[in-house]
């Protein structure tokens, strides 16, 4: 099974195999992990937990969305793909 990467994990719900947590503190409560946990994590855990998820967001490109349009540049010649240049 291919695991995806847990960069930007809190920007990215639904979680589990089938979108069946819509939060991340819902994935450390449902069943499954409960189960397969040998002891329950205690609550100051899980927030350290959620908290080290959240430092695994990128703002680096937050800010940075890709333009709509290509811009218009007059100041190049009109040329053709495989012309002279």
């Amino acid at each position: 099974m291919k695991t995806p990467t847990l960069r930007n994990v809190v920007l990215t719900p639904p979680y589990g195999a089938n979108g069946q947590a819509a939060t991340l503190p819902d994935v450390l409560g449902d069943a499954f992990h409960t189960a397969h946990r040998p002891q329950p994590l205690a609550p100051a855990e899980a927030s350290q937990l959620l908290a080290f998820l959240a430092a695994l967001t990128d703002t680096t490109s937050a800010e940075h969305r890709p333009p709509r349009a290509l811009p218009a540049l007059p100041s190049l010649p009109d040329r053709r793909v495989g012309g002279l240049y």
